[in-house]
């Protein structure tokens, strides 16, 4: 079975960080405080979407998100994140 959509390292989980950040006021004072706290969230980030892409999707569903990502880039994969992340 297909395990991993992409990769997840530290440049492109910072990235996903700071397309977030210009996006939602509330996502950029979040990261401040974590800074502020000392706590690593971007190694944090990269750990929670391998679980999410390799145990919490469907095998179909990560099939479109590769696809998905074969065409328009990585920025569309951490959008997704984002927006699914953002609605929980």
């Amino acid at each position: 079975m297909f395990k991993c959509l992409v990769v997840f390292n530290i440049r492109n989980a910072r990235l996903f960080f700071d397309v977030a950040c210009k996006r939602s006021r509330a996502f950029k004072k979040i990261i401040k405080k974590l800074n502020q706290l000392g706590f690593d969230y971007i190694k944090q980030f990269v750990v929670w979407t391998m679980h999410f892409f390799t145990n919490i999707l469907s095998f179909p569903t990560v099939l479109r998100l590769y696809m998905i990502y074969l065409n328009e880039g990585i920025r569309v994969v951490y959008k997704i994140s984002y927006g699914i992340w953002m609605t929980q």
